[in-house]
């Protein structure tokens, strides 16, 4: 009942200190304990002390009549209440509240007033009583307002409003980075005032969030969404978005409750849709991550924009049609087998802005073609193969207008299907790189078409010179035009194409028969538990080197450290080639590795440009000496019920192969007979009835015995 000043001052255990009334005065600290609750009023405009230590399970209320100094920011409060119909607070830093925020009795508390500011929450937030708020920018702010709450966030119904920015004259957001559930019992209101802003509610919880309560919709403003939670975001009530939903990670379980207005965009960098929302005519959607498309993909040609801007690959899960503008920022599209369409209609072809990207895999990008003329990106088919640019390009003037699809194959060989070889303009063309492009077109009426086809990366091309465009097993129709590039980034064009000559397959065609390597011979003798290969080559152009592959050629292969079976070809070594030489060259590898079996082998020749080509196959079979056996270590090991176990004879004669445990007991008889030499003999031991632990098994023969040991987990 007075206003007393002191040298410091602790308000400990549970006790409550009422300063509502009169003016508490502290030179030194202020200390609030565990449980404490201090309650502070009228006109003052700072706490009391010089500094205060406020412990996270404390209490503090303010509900007096002060401005914007009433709440400094270099104090950590444990549980902050503020609120009456008198009480605004602009904080001057960022604030630190260690346990709940409380806005109470019309108190109204907005985030910044003439900075930016960030404010860390780590309880819930509540908001109410009737006319409070908890705002944004306030005031000509020049900077955004950012909070952090790792709880809840709830509006009351008795007339609680969670604000984005408002009333302020210059640019400054507000988002709302919230770790629990939102519960709209109150209102939101993100309509900015007389001023237009950009505020955001974003989910970035680790446990299953929910959005429930009032709609929040029509008056509300919603503008942009993040979803950033894993486990996933759950829409219970009805939610209309006029600005970004971002779809970071985890799944926003929308149901029936998500409206995208026709201003919307869709951001995708990770996240997913559990339904798809109605989609607006001329919806946005951006790709900016690593993704396979679902549900916030239009498929019924409302996708008005399409923009392409990550570093990985967008894949496709389903054909769509882009009826504005289809934008490659940076990242492949992988079209998954699907059909892509730019376009509507003669009269709206769509759009291409392209700047670095590729459509890949199997799949199809059709594109509409209008009566103007075509040329440079309007007439391109972006295709590729990683970083490799295998883009086809049109161009012409259409007297009647309609569509051109094209698909990409890749293939890295090359073959001669031109027989005796086809001439044109003193060239003759023999060779084919079997990397094709597709080309069909329907509706359109037109002649003089120019065709462009890019090859970067196409193994074994040497000489852009010798190079022309071929069509299934011929010539294509039209003009020859030199090629123009390099031998890893060559294009080849032609013109005067008719409309019935430009559908077909097309590829590169060379006039030379020489691959960069010409191989004479390769041949693989099995040694006793080793492979020599040996090859010989002809000529030389910018050779690298050889890739030394195996694989098995039986039902499997027991690898050097006896563990795994292999069905794939696996790279077991690497010799260096002579780069470019006119002079025969003999080259060999031993394969140590090999152990019992019968394999296959094959050269990957690289060249100095990264292009590779791959040899014929050749085998070998690699056995044990005679006299002598040989016992596999069963695989797998550990195992849980069974496991496979193998062994080989150097000399025919009788086998047996036992099983027993620990101690010493026979547990079982997998072979007692007789067995050819040299070849692979494999059993299987079932231990669904036996317990875990540590078992031996016994190769036992005329040529000697081998004991081995495995362990049974379950």
């Amino acid at each position: 009942d007075v206003s007393p000043t002191v040298a410091s001052c602790t308000v400990q255990g549970t006790a409550h200190l009422n300063a509502v009334a009169q003016t508490l005065t502290v030179t030194g600290t202020f200390t609030l304990a565990s449980g404490a609750y201090f309650e502070q009023g009228g006109t003052v405009t700072a706490l009391p002390g010089a500094t205060q230590s406020f412990d996270a399970a404390s209490n503090y209320t303010f509900d007096g009549t002060s401005g914007q100094n009433s709440l400094p920011a270099g104090t950590a409060y444990g549980n902050l209440t503020w609120g009456s119909a008198a009480s605004t607070a602009y904080p001057t830093g960022n604030l630190t509240i260690n346990g709940n925020l409380t806005i109470q009795n019309g108190g109204a508390l907005y985030g910044t007033h003439a900075s930016a500011k960030t404010h860390t929450i780590a309880g819930n937030v509540d908001i109410t009583s009737s006319g409070s708020v908890l705002g944004g920018a306030l005031g000509a702010t020049t900077g955004n307002c950012i909070w952090n709450i790792t709880g809840n966030v709830t509006t009351e119904s008795s007339g609680g409003i969670l604000r984005g920015s408002f009333g302020g004259t210059t640019s400054g957001n507000t988002s709302y980075n919230i770790g629990g559930n939102f519960v709209n019992n109150g209102s939101l209101d993100f309509s900015g005032g007389t001023n237009t802003y950009a505020n955001t509610l974003a989910f970035n919880g680790s446990s299953p969030q929910t959005v429930s309560g009032n709609s929040l919709t029509g008056s509300q403003f919603l503008e942009n969404v993040t979803i950033s939670n894993s486990a996933g975001v759950t829409l219970s009530t009805d939610m209309e978005l006029t600005g970004t939903l971002a779809l970071v990670s985890g799944s926003l379980n929308n149901g029936a409750h998500l409206t995208l207005d026709a201003a919307s965009t869709i951001n995708c960098s990770g996240g997913t849709l559990g339904t798809a929302p109605t989609f607006p005519t001329g919806f946005n959607l951006i790709y900016s991550g690593n993704v396979t498309t679902g549900n916030e993909l239009p498929t019924a040609g409302e996708l008005g924009q399409l923009t392409i801007n990550t570093a990985g690959t967008v894949t496709l899960g389903a054909s769509t049609t882009v009826t504005g503008t289809l934008t490659l920022t940076s990242g492949n599209i992988a079209l998954g087998g699907n059909t892509l369409t730019l376009g509507t209609s003669i009269g709206a072809p769509g759009t291409l802005t392209y700047t670095a990207g590729y459509m890949t895999g199997t799949g199809t990008f059709t594109r509409w073609i209008g009566l103007a003329a075509i040329s440079g990106t309007a007439g391109t088919f972006p295709m590729g193969v990683g970083t490799n640019n295998r883009s086809l390009a049109v161009g012409g003037t259409p007297a009647a207008g309609g569509t051109v699809s094209v698909s990409y194959n890749d293939a890295s060989t090359v073959s001669t299907p031109f027989g005796a070889g086809l001439s044109e303009n003193s060239q003759t063309f023999v060779n084919r790189y079997n990397a094709n492009w597709v080309v069909a077109q329907s509706g359109l009426d037109w002649t003089a078409i120019t065709l462009a086809i890019h090859g970067d990366g196409i193994p074994g091309i040497t000489n852009v010179a010798d190079l022309n465009i071929s069509r299934a097993t011929a010539l294509a129709s039209g003009v020859y035009a030199a090629p123009g590039g390099t031998p890893a980034a060559p294009v080849v064009n032609r013109s005067g194409l008719t409309q019935t000559a430009l559908p077909g397959t097309y590829y590169f065609a060379s006039t030379s028969t020489s691959l960069p390597v010409e191989l004479t011979s390769f041949t693989a003798l099995a040694g006793k538990n080793n492979v020599e290969l040996a090859w010989n080559t002809a000529t030389e152009v910018n050779n690298f080197g050889f890739d030394i592959e195996r694989k098995t050629s039986n039902s499997q292969q027991l690898t050097a450290d006896n563990q795994s079976l292999i069905n794939n070809w696996t790279k077991v070594g690497f010799v260096n080639g002579h780069g470019t030489t006119n002079a025969p060259q003999s080259y060999s590898f031993t394969d140590a590795s090999a152990q019992v079996g019968k394999y296959s082998y094959r050269l990957k020749q690289i060249d100095h440009n990264g292009n590779f080509v791959y040899s014929q196959t050749v085998e070998a079979t690699v056995g044990i000496m005679p006299g002598t056996i040989w016992l596999d270590n069963n695989y797998p090991n550990p195992f849980n019920p069974s496991t496979k176990i193998s062994f080989v004879l150097g000399t025919k004669g009788h086998a047996t192969l036992k099983v027993y445990s620990l101690l010493g007991q026979e547990v079982a008889t997998l072979a007692d007979g007789e067995f050819n030499d040299g070849e692979i003999q494999t059993f299987t031991f079932d231990a669904s009835k036996y317990s875990s632990g540590i078992y031996y098994y016994q190769l036992k023969s005329g040529n000697g015995t081998q004991i081995k040991k495995m362990m049974l987990l379950k």
